[in-house]
């Protein structure tokens, strides 16, 4: 039965002796293996764009912890995400992690799809905003967060005071921890299966709120904290202790072997991202975001280098660190650079592996051990090496290693001293996962952030300073790819900053070698090819470029409709406006309109248009025949025609006024209910196939 948390006196500790002594399991056991965490984020009222990136990281500095990401749900509270539409959301990891705010989602039958990887053991980690979620009216999110919670008080700085004396997770806490920041919340109803670790005092009146607990929900082990509002509270190194503490308590593991502490640089890093810029939104893409950890006896170890590349972030230690998208550099090119590693005691090393920065260099270099880093043993000598390879495996005997070290003897392009991950295994090293093993997944571009399916091969076809600023892009037959760049973005009004480029793979290897411009226009935002012809939708206009002479450049420029858009052009730039053509098997190009929509468009053949809201026009490809294809959308991001005539578009959100993230699939003649009738007649409309919150 719950217990109110009025008295938390002696009773209280009994009270807390008890649900320790039921929690009790399995001995803890440290192990090498990686914890494959999920973190759950998204929803209201507080920076979880930053709050994602502090907790994965913060987390894995500390322990061996490889992350899955799902942001998704917008800025709102009734957010029904996308991960939980399927009923095996949680399958194939150890512990979630649930950093979320969706308070006003009050279907039991969806609280049940959320809770039920959690009845069957799977381990949790909730952190402040998520014992408010899910207030279906029943106890059913209370119980699985073994505290229920009504609100918070004004937001202040606080003394969290431990309760348990040297319990695993809280012993970084001492006597107690003051916040930088804080948002206390009320704790009202303690469930007799959590087991209270720390509180803090409520201003005001005193009275005791308990803000940091275990619990057992049927055989899945809960840690829960109501602290964590606040970015520059969450970047303490005393609050990522105790949140990794309590993760590995969660499943199981030894909270003292499995724990790394973390050094001042690393500290100040992740306290750097409490203000970083954010990149980016809510998706409902899930992004992985480490590798390397997993048989690696130098995975976290001391890392130190002859040289750091200090003013680009490139340190010894990001070598070891898990993530494919840091790396170690040497502050030159010199060649003498070494890196080395410290593994903690003397391992029987019998593979290497090196992951080297560039793809199309061959590294020349050697491996050494040692059991003292004094006395080396060169294990590994590429002194001499021509082969170009960018993973590189390496077999070796070398019994008693307690030091290795990489030293960089030059390379064939005079590429510098720079690897992303270190590797070293006392047996045979695991596969990697397909896509570090493309020979471009982290070669310095912006390939180490795509996702695709694994049989679908990405290679960089161009890339800055070549092509900078691409906003729309199409293909011809041949292969030819045209670039509709635009240097100002979206919100630019200045003009001469747009541009098509032409680029061609003439030596067949899949790269551009061949660039060029083919047209010069402000505000580029959808293009289709056919011909020697270049149809460009740039606000105000739609016109077709003609390369006449077919020298790959456009000569003419013929003019299919004025004024498709509004004067909100010249106030805030191409933003909310058409933005993206299609040409159908039909005949027809189809232009997607964003919520400014257009006055007075006028075609080719006389016909004039005015529409406000947004949706999708067509038109045919001489400028005739213009008219309305379906409507009642909001600001969509082009449109896609499949072969069968299908069109699909994706819409934005209209920033918490009820009209979410949307996937559509297009009728003729479809009216989709933005901006009048969604909220009050939608059954008047069509629906989305799906809404993303």
């Amino acid at each position: 039965m719950p217990k109110t948390l009025v008295l938390l006196g002696l009773s209280l500790l009994v009270g807390a002796t008890d649900a320790m002594a039921a929690q009790k399991s399995a001995k803890p056991k440290a192990s090498n293996r990686p914890i494959r965490a999920l973190l759950v984020t998204g929803g209201c009222c507080h920076d979880y764009q930053r709050q994602k990136l502090i907790i994965t990281r913060g987390i894995s500095a500390r322990a061996n912890v490889v992350w899955t990401i799902a942001h998704q749900g917008g800025t709102s509270t009734k957010a029904k995400i996308p991960l939980y539409k399927n009923k095996n959301w949680a399958d194939g990891f150890d512990v979630v992690v649930h950093n979320e705010c969706f308070a006003s989602v009050r279907d039991v039958e969806w609280l049940d799809r959320v809770l039920a990887p959690h009845r069957q053991g799977t381990p949790a980690v909730l952190i402040h905003c998520a014992m408010h979620c899910y207030r279906t009216g029943t106890d059913g999110w209370f119980r699985f967060c073994g505290m229920q919670s009504p609100g918070h008080g004004p937001r202040y700085a606080f003394a969290v005071e431990p309760l348990v004396a040297n319990h695993p997770i809280t012993r970084g806490l001492g006597k107690g921890w003051q916040t930088p920041k804080g948002e206390l919340y009320h704790s009202i109803k303690l469930f007799d299966t959590a087991t209270p670790l720390a509180h803090a005092k409520r201003r005001g009146d005193g009275k005791p709120q308990i803000c940091v607990w275990t619990n057992r929900y049927h055989d899945a082990r809960v840690f829960a904290t109501t602290i964590g509002h606040h970015n520059e509270t969450m970047v303490e190194p005393t609050y990522l202790d105790m949140l990794t503490r309590g993760l590995l308590w969660a499943v199981g593991r030894d909270c003292r072997k499995d724990f790394r502490i973390t050094d001042k640089k690393t500290n100040d890093t992740i306290a750097a991202l409490a203000i970083a810029p954010a990149k980016g939104g809510s998706t409902g893409k899930v992004v992985v975001s480490k590798c390397c950890g997993e048989g690696n006896v130098a995975f976290g170890r001391v890392a130190k280098a002859s040289s750091e590349e200090t003013n680009k972030n490139n340190f010894a230690r990001h070598a070891i660190d898990g993530d494919p998208r840091t790396r170690w550099c040497a502050a030159n090119g010199q060649s003498g650079q070494t890196w080395q590693v410290e593994l903690g005691k003397p391992e029987h090393v019998k593979s290497l592996r090196i992951h080297w920065e560039k793809p199309g260099t061959a590294y020349r270099y050697q491996v050494q051990s040692s059991s003292n880093g004094t006395k080396w043993e060169t294990i590994v000598d590429r002194s001499k090496n021509k082969k170009v390879r960018r993973i590189v495996s390496e077999t070796v005997d070398a019994p008693g290693t307690r030091f290795l070290r990489v030293r960089f003897l030059g390379s064939s392009s005079g590429m510098w001293a720079s690897f992303w991950e270190f590797e070293a295994g006392t047996e045979k090293l695991p596969p990697l996962p397909r896509a570090l093993t493309k020979a471009t997944a982290a070669a310095g571009s912006s390939l180490a952030d795509v996702t695709a399916p694994d049989d679908v091969d990405v290679t960089l076809f161009a890339k800055p300073p070549q092509v900078n600023y691409p906003v729309c892009l199409a293909a011809a037959a041949d292969g030819t790819v045209f670039v509709g760049v635009d240097k100002q973005g979206s919100l630019g009004k200045k003009p001469g900053q747009g541009y098509v480029l032409r680029l061609r793979d003439t030596d067949g290897d899949g790269a551009a070698d061949s660039i060029n411009t083919f047209a010069t226009m402000d505000h580029p935002r959808g293009l289709f090819f056919d011909n020697h012809k270049l149809w460009v939708l740039h606000p105000p206009l739609l016109s077709v470029f003609h390369d006449d002479n077919h020298d790959g450049t456009a000569d003419r420029q013929e003019i299919l409709v004025k004024g498709i858009t509004t004067d909100q052009l010249n106030q805030r730039g191409a933003d909310h406006t058409t933005n993206g053509i299609r040409m159908g098997i039909d005949g027809w190009i189809y232009i997607a309109v964003g919520d400014f929509g257009f006055v007075k468009a006028t075609a080719a053949d006389g016909r004039q248009m005015t529409r406000r809201g947004g949706g999708v026009l067509r038109i045919r490809p001489d400028g005739s025949e213009m008219e309305t294809y379906s409507w009642g959308l909001r600001n969509i991001v082009d449109v896609s025609v499949d072969p069968f005539m299908n069109l699909y578009t994706r819409d934005n959100t209209n920033d918490g006024g009820g009209w979410d993230i949307r996937l559509s699939h297009l009728h003729q003649s479809g009216r989709y209910g933005y901006p009048s009738l969604y909220q009050k007649f939608a059954d008047e409309t069509l629906p989305p196939l799906a809404d993303y919150g």
